[in-house]
């Protein structure tokens, strides 16, 4: 977001040229020269890293705003709510199997292969099960706004080739062909984009079952342009469901901790849908995808150095933890700058969605800290999972999501979306001094003790 005064521009290009010497710095190691054939410098890959990002930040938002234009605030809080439910439950469509995934790649770039097809094949698999048990659920906690093929449609989307993409993306990342996912990128948003004006334009059409047969279609493209990308590059993949079993153990930390952090930042919007009206639930989707956009930036750092905490983290904690301490200050930085862009920013945001979405502004500024406080967790997150602490990480992550759901439940039916405004920044607050205490005392027990420092990531750590 683009503050509105010469001192915040001058703090904001501060901020970005550090972003870019921190990302700079990420990309110093070396890889395999296998995986760095036709990238050119890994100093050229932060470039497409960054350009990935905005350009994604450029699409989504303008596709978000026509939608909720076409849709109407009561319409678009509908589809939000199905929405949300969807977004708790894609990290159970993979099983965790792309924390695996990217662990075991970015440590033997050979089992990339076998590492990529295992995980395509549980994503199939309980992706599947997963689509079919939420439209079951669906039908429970929700209210019965949306027929049933527009939620069969959309879960099936999100959760089963939503996912593959997911992960062919994922491969992309450890191998740093960054070319390749801003490929991705360009063609999938501006086909989002595309369908978004589609809708717009068309009439009395334009509601949740047209938006939902568009994203069933996109998500198929989304599947088909890295998968085309990928073998193009010579890179082999292994579809094989011998040896699946043997990562269920694994994925499980991966998928609780992915599903913590899902119902963290989501439940607000899931219980919001049961106890309020559809307009109120629009524009307070509509405010939350305001945070998400404000997010790009700290989202670009955190998969920038996903792949770094794991190889840092092989030999103990300190090395994790010194790598969350070097990114820490771009964190605290520019989730302060997005935080006050977004509280002078927030009253324009009325004009641009239309009627109906009068109360975004409010909303917004209420989850104003949450970019700040979700930058901490990424980086204290990141170091712990790095170390082979992913099982504490989940833990944590579990309890605050248990918090989460408590505090929905009491505060949404007195205060509307100010309970659960109020809920989601009191559970990221939590959630980011545990994390961050969590570090810190493993790093000092690592200190006294060296041989616990020093201790190697094994698969039943993570």
């Amino acid at each position: 977001m683009i503050p509105c005064h010469t001192g915040h521009n001058d703090a904001a290009q501060s901020l970005l040229a550090s972003a870019a010497n921190t990302l700079r710095a990420l990309c110093r190691e070396r890889v395999t020269e296998h995986y760095r054939r036709g990238q050119g410098s890994l100093v050229s890959g932060t470039g497409w890293l960054l350009g990935n990002q905005a350009l994604a930040l450029a699409l989504q938002t303008a596709s978000f705003l026509l939608l909720a234009q076409a849709l109407g605030v009561t319409e678009f809080g509908r589809l939000a709510a199905i929405t949300a439910l969807i977004t708790i439950a894609t990290p159970i469509a993979t099983w965790g199997y792309e924390g695996i995934l990217f662990r075991r790649a970015a440590r033997e770039p050979g089992a990339l292969p076998q590492a990529l097809g295992q995980a395509v094949v549980a994503a199939l698999l309980v992706g599947t099960a997963t689509a079919i048990g939420l439209m079951i659920l669906s039908s429970v906690l929700l209210p019965a706004t949306l027929p049933p093929l527009v939620i069969a449609a959309l879960c099936v989307a999100e959760l089963v080739f939503g996912r593959i993409s997911f992960l062919f993306g994922v491969a992309f990342r450890v191998t740093e062909r960054y070319s390749a996912t801003l490929v991705c990128t360009l063609i999938a948003q501006t086909l989002r984009l595309l369908a978004a004006l589609a809708l717009y334009y068309s009439g009395p059409a334009a509601n949740a079952a047209t938006w939902a047969a568009f994203t069933l279609l996109l998500s198929l493209a989304s599947v088909l342009v890295p998968l085309v990308l990928y073998f193009r590059a010579g890179s082999g993949i292994i579809l094989s469901i011998k040896g699946l079993s043997t990562g269920i153990p694994e994925g499980g930390y991966f998928t609780l901790s992915g599903l913590s952090r899902t119902i963290c930042a989501h439940a607000d919007k899931a219980l919001l849908a049961r106890e309020s009206s559809a307009s109120i639930m629009g524009s307070y989707a509509a405010a939350s995808r305001l945070i998400d956009v404000a997010m790009q930036p700290l989202l670009a750092l955190a998969a920038a150095s996903y792949g770094r905490f794991f190889r840092s983290g092989s030999t103990g904690i300190g090395s994790s933890h010194e790598l969350a301490l070097r990114l820490l200050p771009f964190s605290i930085g520019y989730g302060a700058l997005a935080g006050v862009s977004l509280v002078l920013l927030a009253p324009y945001a009325t004009p641009l969605l239309g009627p109906g979405f009068e109360t975004v502004a409010e909303m917004a500024i209420w989850l104003a800290p949450l970019p700040l406080l979700r930058g901490l967790q990424y980086q204290a997150g990141g170091a712990l999972t790095g170390a082979g602490h992913q099982h504490r990480r989940a833990l944590l992550q579990l309890a605050s999501a248990a918090f989460s759901v408590v505090l929905c439940i009491v505060l949404i039916p007195r205060f509307s979306w100010r309970g659960a405004a109020s809920a989601a920044v009191l559970t990221d607050l939590l959630l980011s001094a545990t994390l961050w205490f969590m570090l810190i005392s493993l790093y000092r027990r690592g200190r006294a003790d060296p041989g616990l420092g020093q201790t190697k990531l094994t698969s039943d750590d993570c």
